[in-house]
């Protein structure tokens, strides 16, 4: 298994404790050969060009592979909230985009990617999923989402 990451810092303590990760830019990287799967989690809200990215995780990609991809959601029930209470949405100081299912399948179709899967994320237990009411009851209200994409079939035949 092979990680990667841009913070240079952060590669080199996951090195010194034996784990196998490169410091690489997803959007031009080029890591001489393709996998089976890729996990990109909570990373595409942070990227400047996540389009490019998303064309790079599929050269990486084998024919029938899998890209999983979380992030969050921009239409997370308690943002709600935090409109209300201070008129304006809360976001985090690194991203740069928001995405929800359509416009990150629009993404991954146009970088050569179908998704297969769409799975809402949220809490089962505990507070955070008592404050997540709204969640249950649409699920488009939940904080965080993956998808599960393949590589589309004509573009997996010419890689071929």
């Amino acid at each position: 298994m092979t990680g990667v990451d841009i913070d240079e810092e952060g590669v080199e303590i996951l090195r010194r404790r034996g784990y196998d990760v490169l410091c690489r830019n997803i959007e031009d990287m080029d890591l001489g050969r393709t996998f089976d799967l890729i996990v990109a989690g909570e990373i595409i809200e942070h990227l400047p060009n996540p389009g490019l990215a998303m064309s790079n995780l599929r050269r990486h990609l084998n024919p029938g592979g899998s890209l999983i991809l979380s992030t969050c959601n921009p239409f997370y029930a308690r943002q709600h909230l935090k409109i209300w209470r201070s008129g304006d949405v809360q976001v985090h100081d690194e991203h740069t985009a928001w995405f929800d299912p359509h416009t990150i399948s629009r993404l991954l179709r146009m970088s050569g990617l179908d998704v297969q899967r769409l799975v809402w994320l949220q809490k089962r237990r505990g507070l955070s999923a008592w404050k997540n009411w709204r969640a249950k009851l649409r699920p488009y209200f939940s904080p965080n989402f993956l998808v599960v994409a393949s590589p589309q079939a004509e573009v997996a035949r010419r890689a071929a």
